[in-house]
């Protein structure tokens, strides 16, 4: 008895056959592709230009340290010619670290160190940022690293083979601007053209208080708040110190003071209204308002029975 063959499963599985290799081929041209740029040497600008950007990704993702500190380490730069345009892949670890000042001591606040693909065009010989990636931090983390980063150093990194310990030297940029500053004290302001400079630190006075002055540097009013925020920073965070005292006005007065350009605001800071009663490194912040920027001024200081 014969039987005829299933030609038409042949032909079925012939075609799955041809589309699997298709889909290969293709995935094997776009590995190939996507990091196709030749070596380029790295020079004085590219690093200032991969600190700046590191800086300005970083910043306002954690929570107001008074000194942040980058480093970074390049791995690979790769030059790709498209289209008569010039562009640069830097691939490298970067460290970034905020800090806060106990005393003169360092305290390292929020940061970490990061597998990270800048992109810039060149420009006149001058490098302009297009794309900036970072490795996810969570689940995923060795999978992220294989896809966005280069073949020949993702595995590297993912068995710590390359692992440089950039936060040393982000913690001896730390340690050498706190030595040189007030060790009662750090005032500072994430508002662009505004300064806060402390007065009359009297905090072993009978009744404690921080005399303080804002100043407007910039070229539009500004809005001062009159009440206060006071935090303790307690296991690696800030927590809202209790008040005892409201220092808002009634309801009928202002509660933001109007500061023009090259006016000069002084404050006062009683400690008899909020619960500050152990030993702490302490927040003292004070709202403010620039056109449609919210920022503060910030006065840490070391608070000892």
């Amino acid at each position: 008895m014969k039987f005829k063959k299933p030609l038409f499963w042949i032909i079925i599985v012939a075609v799955i056959a041809c589309v699997i290799a298709a889909i290969c081929f293709l995935a094997a041209e776009k590995d190939d592709n996507a990091f196709k740029g030749t070596e380029y040497t790295v020079n004085a600008a590219l690093e200032k230009a991969v600190s700046q950007e590191v800086i300005k990704h970083s910043d306002g993702r954690y929570k107001k340290g008074t000194f942040a500190s980058e480093n970074h380490e390049i791995l690979r730069a790769e030059l790709i010619e498209e289209n008569g345009k010039e562009t640069v892949k830097v691939y490298l670890i970067a460290a970034y670290t905020e800090y806060l000042a106990f005393g003169k001591e360092a305290l390292p606040y929020r940061g970490g160190e990061n597998p990270t693909v800048i992109t810039f065009e060149i420009e006149n010989g001058n490098y302009i940022p297009k794309d900036f990636w970072e490795a996810t931090r969570v689940a995923g983390y060795a999978d992220s690293i294989r896809e966005g980063f280069h073949p020949d150093i993702a595995e590297k990194i993912i068995r710590k083979e390359i692992a440089p310990e950039l936060w040393v030297e982000n913690e001896e940029k730390a340690k050498k601007f706190y030595s040189s500053a007030n060790d009662k004290y750090f005032a500072s302001s994430d508002i662009d053209g505004v300064s806060v400079s402390v007065k009359d630190f009297a905090t072993s006075a009978e009744e404690p208080f921080i005399g303080y002055e804002i100043t407007n540097n910039g070229n539009a009013d500004i809005l001062v708040a009159v009440d206060d925020t006071v935090k303790l920073y307690e296991y690696d965070n800030w927590y809202d110190v209790k008040k005892i005292l409201s220092t808002l006005p009634d309801d009928d007065r202002l509660k933001e003071i109007t500061v023009k350009p090259g006016e000069t605001v002084a404050m006062k800071f009683a400690f008899k209204n909020y619960d500050i009663a152990e030993a702490g490194c302490y927040r003292l912040e004070k709202a403010i308002t620039s056109g449609s920027t919210q920022g503060a001024a910030y006065i840490d200081f070391t608070f000892e029975k």
